[in-house]
């Protein structure tokens, strides 16, 4: 799937680093927002914060929120949980499945949404650990997420 505006969501079943197994497109889902990020990427650190709090301010609206990682469970579960607090569903080990169901060939961080129609409405690839511009990028994924939410 080349991920350009428009495309569709790829049918995946996906196990969370719970060991929770999620079909997407979610059955229950109006849109989807997934967050592709590795343990290594400063400013995907600095942008969980505020994507925890959009998915606290979302999830009840039909938003089901999902987060892909490269990293292995053990590197995840010993470098990450222990000093960082994220609240979305992760999977990790997630190389093959960015590359081949999402075409995934820019950096990370990087955020997609998919509307009502499970096609993709937004894409932001990329970021920088300054506090100014996380709050930029977290301010304008609230205002996809609603405008998505309106369709």
């Amino acid at each position: 799937m080349p991920c350009l505006i428009g495309a569709p969501m790829p049918d995946l079943n996906v196990q969370t680093i719970n060991k929770e197994n999620i079909q997407l497109p979610h059955p229950t889902a109006k849109i989807h927002v997934f967050f592709f990020w590795h343990l290594s990427c400063d400013p995907c650190l600095g942008l969980m914060e505020g994507l925890d709090h959009i998915k606290s301010k979302f999830e009840y609206q039909g938003v089901k929120f999902i987060s892909f990682t490269p990293d292995d469970i053990n590197t995840t579960i010993e470098e990450f949980y222990p000093y960082y607090t994220f609240n979305w569903p992760m999977i990790p080990n997630a190389s093959q499945i960015t590359k081949e169901a999402f075409a995934f060939s820019w950096g990370n961080p990087t955020i997609m949404i998919f509307d009502t129609n499970n096609k993709l409405a937004y894409i932001k690839a990329g970021a920088v650990n300054e506090p100014v511009i996380i709050q930029k990028i977290i301010e304008d994924l609230k205002l996809e997420i609603r405008h998505c939410l309106k369709k």
